[in-house]
């Protein structure tokens, strides 16, 4: 157990009662980040699974991993589908993440690939990229970098049951999801251009962010691609949620007249995922 910023002495105590093998490793460094790389550097298991102390998982759930680790040798991490739950434990929604995670901009960009908090990874592919980033956001970088490398997948089943706390879907969460898109993205595109893919220490993120997107708009095709993309879905979800302000329909028109078969598709795409989700319910 690595501890990051709790009292160890109380965690102790909770341990010694647990019945397992166990040691604590105090991290000095405050935030995720740290805790999570020297947890990568402690750990000697060929795999490492992780989830969030108030979450639930399910008694299968590493066995049904670790065997598709085992059976799937090219594949560098798996995760799995979540039962969203609020804290009387009342399920709220359901996830329907992708099985196969394609090396295209719509799979790795349109969310996080896979659910940190359900996934079991190879330890030493890991440690071999640099382990996590301080980096917004952390885990969706670390996926998209070792999708570069290999496959990544999710499992069809239900591995955990995810709280969700009064607020944690606000306005800023999804703010913070639009920004982490950007992040992840740009430094996709910069590492494919040679360009540096991450802010330095003590560098304003923000710049580093408009100014590599400024760069890579000058030298990269496929980034101009990508960005033209995110506007196009941008503009037809924010129709869908009705959160713009001045005449959304006739945005959508705009864009519908521009590019009518990638707007029928991107709809099609979201009724497909609305069915999944009521064939997951369905379980």
């Amino acid at each position: 157990m690595v501890a990051d910023r709790i009292d160890v002495s109380a965690a102790e105590k909770i341990l010694k009662g647990s019945g397992l093998d166990y040691r604590i490793i105090q991290s000095t460094e405050p935030g995720i980040v740290p805790a999570l790389n020297l947890g990568l550097k402690n750990i000697t298991s060929e795999f490492i699974a992780r989830m969030d102390e108030d979450d639930v998982m399910f008694p299968e759930r590493l066995q049904l991993q670790f065997e598709y680790l085992k059976r799937h040798k090219s594949v560098l991490a798996v995760g799995g589908q979540l039962a969203l739950i609020d804290i009387e434990n009342r399920i709220i929604g359901l996830t329907s993440y992708h099985t196969t995670i394609k090396l295209s901009n719509r799979h790795l960009f349109e969310s996080s690939p896979v659910a940190h908090p359900a996934v079991m990874f190879r330890r030493e592919i890991v440690n071999h990229i640099g382990g996590y980033r301080s980096f917004l956001p952390e885990d969706w970088d670390l996926w998209v970098r070792l999708r570069e490398i290999g496959p990544i997948h999710n499992l069809r089943v239900r591995v955990l049951n995810y709280r969700v706390h009064p607020g944690q879907l606000s306005r800023e969460k999804m703010y913070a999801q639009a920004i982490g898109k950007q992040f992840v993205s740009t430094s996709y595109f910069a590492r494919q251009e040679s360009i540096r893919d991450y802010p330095e220490i003590h560098e304003d993120p923000s710049l580093w962010l408009e100014k590599t997107k400024s760069e890579l708009r000058k030298t990269s095709r496929d980034f101009r691609k990508f960005e033209l993309y995110s506007e196009k879905v941008e503009m037809i979800n924010s129709v869908l949620q009705l959160r713009l302000k001045k005449a959304p329909i006739k945005e959508f028109l705009s864009v519908f007249l521009d590019s009518p078969v990638f707007t029928v598709n991107y709809l099609a795409m979201r009724v497909i995922r609305k069915l999944k989700l009521k064939s997951y319910k369905s379980v």
